[in-house]
């Protein structure tokens, strides 16, 4: 999984504003992803005490994981459209997670055809949900530089493109 973060990372360090966000996303969705199997891991550990917890590795890399998902969060919401990024975070994170459940700790999906179906129709409904909330008028309207609307407004890159943009 951290091999598929670094892949993400840099897949998303070159092309269109979008393609970067998007990237990013993924990775820093995949990365949360890990962030959770590592912290399952380590409250397991918390039976044996907070000894067993702070010398173990699942403590430290808890917090390295968290970080560095964190900022390469961080930049997907910069380089790019927040609705590209904001997409792959919520859409990258269940699959990655039922990827790790399943290689790290055995877990798997129900297969009866009652299950499939509620399995099948819930990710559609979460893909729909996620992609009609990031596309809605709501988000870009405020993402789309609108004086006064942006969240980003007057920070960082965001503020130094929308200065040196010419309008019409």
């Amino acid at each position: 999984m951290v091999l598929v973060v670094a892949l993400l990372v840099i897949v998303g360090s070159r092309g269109p504003a979008w393609w970067r966000a998007l990237a990013l996303g993924a990775a820093a969705s995949v990365g949360f992803a890990l962030l959770s199997a590592v912290t399952k891991s380590m409250t397991n550990l918390l039976i044996g005490g907070w000894g067993a917890l702070f010398s173990s590795w699942p403590l430290y890399a808890l917090a390295i994981i968290g970080l560095g998902s964190f900022l390469i969060m961080q930049s997907a919401f910069q380089v790019g459209p927040f609705t590209a990024s904001q997409s792959s975070l919520i859409l990258v994170n269940p699959f990655a997670s039922i990827a790790i459940g399943n290689v790290l700790f055995g877990e798997s999906l129900r297969g009866g055809p009652l299950d499939i179906s509620l399995e099948v129709l819930s990710l559609v409904v979460m893909v729909l949900g996620a992609l009609g909330l990031s596309t809605s008028s709501l988000v870009a309207g405020v993402h789309e530089g609108r004086p006064g609307t942006h969240l980003l407004k007057g920070r960082g890159r965001y503020a130094r493109r929308q200065e040196n943009r010419v309008t019409p």
